[in-house]
């Protein structure tokens, strides 16, 4: 029994392990602009759809075009967990798991800002505006909470 009594599930507590070893493999790699690399893990593959690495980020993110995947691959923006840089011909491996950086052509300015309400060396407290997102996701990168 801990906390008084009451004791996480088992299964919340594997996800709280599974979620501590993401971020370690991704705090090894660089943030770019303050904002870390996302992950994405092949799928396993057993009819042989994807022959490369860049078949299968073409399927996957379809809202881009092969050349501009090809020129994020050419820039190293797409690396495997050691952070080297993956070669679009690189054969599909399933389970793999790639990182790579987003980037938002137009990202939309939000015109109000947080406010620190208390700070101390383990804890922030802050009022943000309601839809200010508190991490990069979808449309917003750079103009999040964090």
């Amino acid at each position: 029994m801990v906390n008084g009594g009451w004791r996480a599930p088992s299964a919340w507590t594997r996800r709280v392990n599974l979620s501590a070893t993401a971020i370690s493999v991704k705090q090894t790699l660089p943030t770019r602009n303050g904002v870390g690399p996302s992950c994405v893990t092949l799928p396993q593959d057993p009819d042989g759809r994807w022959r490369n690495v860049l078949d299968f980020l073409v399927t996957r993110f379809a809202t881009l075009s092969r050349a501009e995947i090809e020129a994020r691959l050419g820039h190293g923006d797409i690396t495997d967990a050691d952070g080297q840089p993956v070669a679009p011909t690189a054969p599909y491996v399933g389970n793999r798991k790639l990182y790579y950086y987003r980037s938002l052509v137009d990202e939309p300015r939000i015109p109000f800002d947080e406010v620190i309400l208390f700070e101390d060396d383990f804890l922030i407290a802050v009022d943000k505006p309601h839809f200010l997102p508190m991490a990069p996701s979808g449309r917003f990168l750079q103009e999040t909470l964090l």
